[in-house]
């Protein structure tokens, strides 16, 4: 049987640009938080506020967290895969208004949006020069400098700025 010849418009796989752990490979990563409900509590009783259930929306909660600890784990269905489960423990919470938060929220839905389609190797048509500098910074291909104009870059420096 004939392989499918792929397309030049299908993303190449990105390299792995995640360090080692401890001497061993990180192929992925993962959140655990610990304690969330407690820090959102504590500030609920501050300021209590009732959430209807039955009101159909959002709420937006920025948590402060502290770093506590790591897990270094064997992929289940293959040994060549690392997950660094990184665990948080929740301090501080707030409830933020949606209007100051939702600029912040909408970016990151996008950028998951993106990077989940070129996973998939779903390109949207067209495929617009923001689309292609995505697909180069997933590919790695920026890692040797920031790419005017790449979202992803953009991000990287904002974050770098603010000493994160």
């Amino acid at each position: 049987m004939a392989q499918r010849k792929k397309s030049a418009l299908e993303p190449e796989p990105a390299p792995n640009t995640l360090p080692d752990y401890l001497g061993k490979p990180v192929t992925g990563t993962s959140i655990r938080v610990r304690g969330a409900g407690d820090g959102l509590s504590a500030g609920m009783a501050i300021t209590p506020e009732i959430l209807a259930a039955d009101e159909l929306g959002h709420l937006y909660v920025v948590l402060e967290c502290e770093v506590g600890g790591h897990y270094h784990r064997v992929g289940k269905d293959d040994p060549e895969t690392w997950t660094l489960e990184q665990v948080l423990n929740a301090g501080v919470a707030v409830v933020m208004d949606a209007d100051v938060i939702r600029e912040a929220i909408a970016a990151q839905a996008e950028r998951l949006e993106r990077a989940s389609r070129l996973r998939k190797g779903v390109l949207k048509l067209p495929i617009t020069d923001e689309d292609s500098l995505l697909a180069e910074h997933e590919r790695g291909e920026h890692a040797d400098g920031v790419r005017e104009g790449c979202p992803e870059c953009d991000e990287e420096l904002r974050l770098e700025k603010e000493g994160k």
